[in-house]
């Protein structure tokens, strides 16, 4: 990438996932409805920080352009606005990078976390250990990259596991739209959970 920030960011999505045999930006979009709610929003708020940032420190160093001649041209306070949009502008590119920083580290969080859960959420069987768990990746990475036949990757040969399903049990239509006529009218009387007794309360004695 042309810039620093752009190769912190690259440096991450590559890290994240090339540890585990995946392909960060092919296999993140499916992997995003795993992840954490917290997690999340630590992402989001960084990639805002990210942006304002990197939009505050070119605004800044347009402004520098437009100010240059000023440093030429006068020798009065208006001067110092060129220097004053240089020093801002490095202090928000800075900014931009430590937001770049802690988004990558989040986002290798959420590979460390959730990448798991991909593999659930495709219905393969979980490897047991680092080597399957490599195999599979990289044939899954393979497949989704290339929108091909499993056959072509290799990974027709994972079996399936929809464990999770069996104990799922779906409504009946009858559960899930039952008869209005089975339901107490809004008109009738709610009947009393006990028999109340026909005889009065007793009465103390008289004094």
């Amino acid at each position: 990438m042309p810039t620093l920030l752009g190769n912190i960011l690259r440096g991450a999505e590559d890290a994240a996932g090339s540890r585990y045999g995946l392909d960060a930006l092919t296999v993140y979009p499916r992997m995003y409805p795993s992840i954490s709610k917290p997690l999340q929003e630590s992402m989001t708020r960084q990639l805002d920080a990210i942006t304002l940032g990197a939009s505050m420190c070119v605004s800044f160093a347009l402004i520098l352009i437009a100010t240059a001649p000023l440093i030429v041209l006068r020798s009065d306070a208006w001067s110092l606005i060129p220097v004053a949009a240089l020093v801002l502008a490095v202090v928000s590119y800075r900014g931009a990078l430590r937001a770049a920083a802690s988004h990558g580290a989040l986002f290798a969080a959420a590979f460390d976390l959730h990448r798991f859960d991909l593999i659930r959420a495709l219905h393969y069987r979980l490897p047991e250990t680092a080597d399957e768990e490599w195999e599979l990746n990289t044939q899954l990475t393979e497949f989704l990259q290339q929108r091909g036949q499993a056959a072509d990757c290799g990974i027709s040969d994972q079996s399936y596991d929809h464990a999770i399903y069996k104990d799922i049990t779906f409504p009946t239509p009858e559960q899930a739209d039952p008869d209005p006529a089975d339901e107490p009218s809004a008109d009738e009387p709610d009947q009393p959970d006990d028999e109340r007794s026909d005889e009065s309360p007793p009465t103390s004695p008289g004094r």
